[in-house]
């Protein structure tokens, strides 16, 4: 008889990664990690901006990005992004991917010289999902 559980099993999660990384391997001839890298903009002992990125091979994928409310609108996605290039630069990647769903975001990310690649209509909570990319 089957059942279904939702407690979490941290020896299955890894399971389940080393089997997509085992795929992947076996279809690309890479092994890798996806190590992800954090990039925070400090002002003063204040963190008010930061990306989250993993390393693809030649891909750098920003998984995250955010700016707290108050900093908003001052150029710090776009210094976080240059930020992002250099770490980019450093680990031999030729292009940044994302995607997003948060039209504001979408419209920086468009400023920032990104251009969409593929666009999913109602995607998460009915919001449409942009991927992107941009060339370093």
């Amino acid at each position: 008889m089957m059942q279904f559980s939702t407690t979490p099993n941290a020896e299955f999660n890894e399971e389940i990664q080393g089997a997509l990384r085992f795929e992947c391997e076996k279809l690309t001839g890479k092994s890798e990690d996806y190590k992800s890298h954090t990039i925070y903009l400090l002002e003063g002992d204040l963190i008010n901006a930061g990306v989250i990125v993993e390393v693809h091979g030649a891909i750098l994928w920003i998984d995250s990005i955010y700016v707290v409310e108050s900093r908003r609108r001052q150029g710090l996605a776009k210094e976080l992004i240059r930020q992002v290039m250099e770490y980019a630069r450093a680990v031999g990647a030729r292009e940044l991917q994302l995607n997003t769903f948060f039209p504001d975001a979408f419209q920086i990310f468009v400023k920032l010289e990104f251009e969409v690649v593929a666009v999913i209509p109602n995607w998460k909570y009915g919001l449409t999902c942009h991927m992107m990319r941009r060339s370093i």
